[in-house]
C-alpha cells in the first residue's frame, strides 16, 4: 500500500515537474465562467478588480435566479491554491448556481496568477519574474479585500464571504487583521486549510518533509504549473493509462467519495491553475513548523528586513471578530484538513460567540467534495445556505 501511495505522488509530482517547462496560454479575455453559467440559463457579468499592489482581478457575478421580493446579500466565492473560480460551476450543481437558486448574488473571483487575472499595472505575468513574489499572504492582505471592496461599493450590501481550503485560510487571516470587518456578512469555511501539522496527503507531506519546495525553486522561474496544452496532453495521458484522475487527486486530498467522471472531465479542462512558487513553499513551511505565519525567506536578515523581526509574524485567529457568523465544515476523509488540525483551528475560536459558531462535518467526504461532490446539493448546500439565511436575517 505504501510503495503505491509512493507511486503515486511521483507520477504526481512529474506532471508538476513537466508542467514547468511549459509555456503558459494566453487568455482569450473572455470569461470561461460566465459561458459556463449562461449555458445552464443563468445570469452572468464579467467584472475586473485591481488591487493595491496592482494586481487585476477577474470577477463574475451570477444574478440571483428567483423571483422572491426578499434581496439577499451578496456571497464571495474564494477558491483555493492551484485551482481558479471554475472550480464553483464546473456542474449545474455548483454551490454558485445552488446560491442563485436560494436567491443570493454568487461573485466568484480568480486569484492573481490564474488565468483570468494575470495582468498587473505594470508587470508582464509571461516576462517578469517580479510579478509572481508573492504567497497566499497577499491574497489576504490585497486580493480579498479588494474584492470585498468592489462588492460592498456595488451592492451596497455587506458580502458573506464562503472559502474553500486555502480560500477559507485567507478570510480568515483577512479577518484576523481586521481588514473586511465592517463589509463582511457571514463566513462559510469550507475543508480550511490551516494548521497543517498532521496533514496525511502523501504528496504534500513527502514533498514538504523532503524539501521538494526547494528543488521546484532551484528549477528556475517563479511561476508554478503553467495551465497550457502540454500541461493537459500530461494530465489526460497519465490519466488514461491505469492510473485514473480520481486516483491521482486522491493522493493530495484524501480519497474523494462522490467525484463523477463528467465532472472530472470539465475538472481537466479548465485546472490545474498556475500559481508562484513562493506560494507552494509558503505551504511547504506551515506543513513542517505546523504555524500559522507568514512567508519565511530563509535568512533573519530577510525576515527583519521584511517584517522587522527575525522570524515570520504569526497569524493570531483568536482575533477574529468574535461576532462574525461562522460555519466550518470537515470531510472526515480529508487528508489535507486532519481533525487534529482541525481541531485546532476551532481551539484558536475558543473565544467566538458560540451562538455565532457552526462546526459541520460530512464523514464520507474528502477534499475535493466539498466544490465537486455529485451529492453536495443534499449534503453540504441545504446546512450552508440556511446558515447564510439566518445570519442575513
Amino acid at each position: 500500500m505504501e510503495s503505491k501511495r509512493l507511486a503515486r505522488a511521483a507520477a504526481a509530482m512529474v506532471v508538476i515537474l513537466l508542467g514547468l517547462l511549459t509555456l503558459n496560454d494566453v487568455a482569450d479575455g473572455t470569461s470561461d465562467v460566465c459561458k459556463t453559467v449562461q449555458s445552464y440559463g443563468y445570469q452572468c457579468s464579467d467584472n475586473e478588480v485591481t488591487t493595491q499592489d496592482g494586481y487585476v482581478l477577474g470577477l463574475q457575478r451570477i444574478a440571483s435566479n428567483t423571483t422572491s421580493e426578499k434581496k439577499q446579500p451578496p456571497v464571495l466565492l474564494q477558491h483555493g491554491l492551484l485551482v481558479d473560480g471554475m472550480i464553483w460551476v464546473l456542474s449545474k450543481q455548483g454551490l454558485a448556481l445552488a446560491l442563485s437558486d436560494a436567491g443570493f448574488e454568487a461573485w466568484i473571483v480568480h486569484s492573481r496568477g490564474t488565468k483570468s487575472s494575470r495582468r498587473h499595472t505594470s508587470l508582464n505575468a509571461d516576462t517578469n519574474q517580479s510579478y509572481w513574489a508573492w504567497t497566499w499572504v497577499e491574497f489576504a492582505e490585497f486580493d480579498i479585500p479588494a474584492t470585498v471592496d468592489f462588492i460592498y461599493n456595488t451592492t451596497g450590501q455587506r458580502v458573506h464571504l464562503v472559502g474553500h481550503s486555502l480560500g477559507a485560510l485567507t478570510i480568515l487571516a483577512s479577518l484576523s487583521q481586521g481588514k473586511l470587518v465592517d463589509k463582511t456578512g457571514a463566513v462559510g469555511l469550507l475543508a480550511p486549510v490551516a494548521y497543517m501539522r498532521h496533514v496525511t496527503s502523501p504528496l504534500l507531506l513527502y514533498g514538504a518533509n523532503f524539501y521538494a519546495d526547494k528543488l521546484l525553486v532551484s528549477l528556475g522561474g517563479a511561476e508554478l504549473l503553467p495551465h497550457s496544452g502540454a500541461v493537459d496532453f500530461v494530465l489526460k495521458t497519465v490519466c488514461s493509462f491505469g492510473l485514473n484522475c480520481s486516483d491521482l487527486m486522491s493522493i493530495l486530498t484524501g480519497n474523494n467519495c462522490c467525484l463523477d467522471s463528467a465532472e472530472m472531465k470539465n475538472f481537466l479542462t479548465y485546472e490545474p491553475q498556475s500559481t508562484s512558487k513562493r506560494a507552494v513553499m509558503h505551504v511547504a513551511q506551515m506543513v513542517r513548523s505546523g504555524t500559522i505565519a507568514k512567508h519565511d525567506y530563509g535568512s533573519a536578515s530577510t525576515n527583519n528586513q521584511m517584517y522587522g523581526q527575525s522570524t515570520p509574524p504569526v497569524y493570531d485567529l483568536s482575533s477574529v471578530p468574535v461576532d462574525v457568523p461562522l460555519f466550518i465544515s470537515r470531510g472526515e476523509a480529508d487528508s489535507l484538513t486532519d481533525v487534529q488540525d482541525f481541531n485546532s483551528l476551532v481551539s484558536s475560536l475558543g473565544n467566538h460567540q458560540q451562538s455565532k459558531l457552526t462546526v459541520h462535518s460530512i464523514p464520507e467526504y474528502a477534499h475535493a467534495d466539498f466544490v465537486m461532490g455529485s451529492n453536495a446539493g443534499q449534503l453540504l448546500h441545504p446546512p450552508l445556505i440556511a446558515f447564510l439565511s439566518n445570519s442575513t436575517n
